[in-house]
């Protein structure tokens, strides 16, 4: 039921459904471009034809889909952004501010030299 709510409103205004669940939207995307390759490997001599018109009718769906996704794609990526970045250390989560951290402070040289130290001179090979 839940999936004919989705179609119903990604029918009635498509840019708000994909800003609202762009993840929804993918899922639709990629189901569709599954179901359209299924029915290209599904071979019948008398419906050929209907197969093929049917897997075009869900990689056109599939298509029209990421048209809508990569039309949106700079507010569905700021909204990554923004949940990504966490602006409480302390909060378990995914934190982008802390490796950048890592990667900034880091010292390549000394990562260098211990990778080939540890690469070249290990007992064990």
């Amino acid at each position: 039921m839940m999936i004919v709510k989705d179609v119903a409103s990604f029918i009635k205004n498509p840019d708000d459904f994909v800003l609202q669940s762009p993840k929804r939207a993918a899922l639709f995307s990629i189901a569709f471009k599954i179901i359209g390759v299924a029915l290209l490997a599904i071979n019948s001599s008398n419906l050929i034809a209907t197969f093929v018109i049917s897997s075009l009718c869900f990689f056109s769906a599939s298509l029209y889909i990421d048209n809508k996704i990569l039309k949106n794609i700079e507010p569905l990526f700021f909204k990554f952004i923004e949940k990504a970045i966490n602006h409480k250390p302390e909060k378990v989560g995914f934190f982008l501010g802390r490796i950048l951290n890592m990667v900034m402070n880091a010292d390549p040289l000394s990562r260098i030299r211990g990778i080939y130290q540890g690469y070249f001179f290990q007992s064990n090979l």
